[in-house]
């Protein structure tokens, strides 16, 4: 499906199309279908690199932003501008696979300062595994279980994914 370059499409998303304007960094917006709000931002992207003068200020916003829809929400992150910022970013997550206690996963998260740390070698057990979110609530630190390929330690808003005992 390929985009409109209708006018319509860009005032219909403005205001968030001038909340990106003076954006330095991630936003998001609620929607009820997220994906079709990602879809119109995308497209009035492209509709404005071949608008009159008063809607090209919104064409520069495709190379600045990314537009993800997720579960109840649109997230628009700034893309990678330099090697610098890419080395910053591939370094916000961790694996380590020979993490496989309580203790362990709890050194790890203290040590390293990362967002993400994924441990492939964490037993899917319950026990420990409820002794570990105990710790992570304290800590504002989310569980996402891989059920028998570990598990990911996240310092970010990981919605459904954050794993809690049943």
């Amino acid at each position: 499906m390929s985009y409109s370059r209708n006018l319509r499409s860009v005032s219909r998303v403005q205001q968030i199309l001038d909340e990106l304007l003076l954006a330095d960094g991630e936003r998001e917006w609620a929607a009820k279908n997220a994906h079709k709000l990602a879809y119109e931002v995308r497209q009035a992207f492209m509709a404005a690199a071949t608008a009159p003068v008063e809607f090209r200020k919104y064409a520069v916003l495709k190379e600045r932003f990314l537009i993800r829809a997720r579960d109840g929400f649109v997230l628009a992150e700034p893309r990678v501008s330099s090697a610098y910022e890419g080395a910053r970013v591939s370094t916000a997550k961790l694996s380590l696979a020979d993490v496989t206690t309580v203790e362990e996963a709890i050194g790890a998260a203290c040590q390293h300062n990362v967002e993400e740390i994924h441990m492939p070698s964490f037993p899917n057990d319950d026990v420990q595994l409820i002794r570990l979110f105990s710790w992570t609530e304290l800590n504002k630190i989310s569980i996402i279980n891989h059920y028998g390929a570990g598990i990911t330690l996240s310092r970010r808003v990981v919605g459904e994914l954050k794993w809690s005992p049943t």
